[in-house]
């Protein structure tokens, strides 16, 4: 269910209330827009990880109180060692709908970073805040979350994260079930206190 809430210096509207509140937080305590939408961002990664993630890329226009519009186009490119020969030589004419070789490398969170250099003014910590809650201490599943992990049950049990995650003691979450992601939270901590470049470099790259 979409909720929007009025904050003093603005309105947010998100697909899940749980965004939508962490986005309000925000403007409530002297944020401003790109300040809540990173933070309604990165909370619907931990409330609907079947549609945003970390791993996943990033558009944005953003408008000035002047009036100049930015265009952010944080959508991720494919690693810099794969080539259209390899790629061929491997898998033909289409690539699988799963696997290492379709993924590009997430631009996402350099997308926040992006989207801070047009204007936030809080810090990292401040706008990460309620998704490092949310994933630490779990969040209402969602109908379609719940969904999702019935659809792709098989595919979730083959890795141990995943199956650890959303498939606890072997029982698929429920709506309304508990999710915590305590794995999600360290790396969200991560970011909130050495910014983006830690998703991409150190610790967290090299797991």
């Amino acid at each position: 269910m979409t909720r929007s809430i009025v904050a003093p210096t603005g309105a947010i509207a998100t697909s899940h209330h749980l965004a939508t509140e962490a986005g309000a937080r925000i403007l409530g305590n002297g944020g401003n827009a790109v300040d809540a939408a990173i933070a309604a961002a990165a909370a619907l990664c931990v409330a609907y990880p079947n549609n945003v993630a970390l791993g996943g890329d990033l558009v944005a226009i953003v408008q000035s109180p002047a009036g100049t519009a930015r265009f952010v186009n944080a959508t991720g490119r494919a690693p810099s060692a794969a080539t259209l020969d390899d790629m061929a030589g491997l898998h033909g004419s289409a690539l699988p709908n799963r696997g290492v070789d379709t993924i590009t490398v997430p631009g996402g969170v350099r997308g926040w970073d992006a989207l801070a250099g047009l204007g936030g003014e809080l810090d990292w910590a401040t706008r990460l805040a309620d998704a490092h809650r949310y994933a630490r201490n779990g969040v209402p599943t969602a109908r379609s979350v719940a969904r999702a992990i019935r659809r792709e049950r098989s595919v979730l049990a083959a890795d141990p994260g995943c199956s650890a995650t959303f498939l606890p003691n072997g029982r698929a979450l429920d709506e309304g079930d508990p999710l915590v992601q305590p794995a999600l939270a360290t790396t969200i901590a991560a970011i909130a206190e050495n910014s983006p470049d830690a998703f991409y470099t150190g610790a967290v790259a090299d797991r």
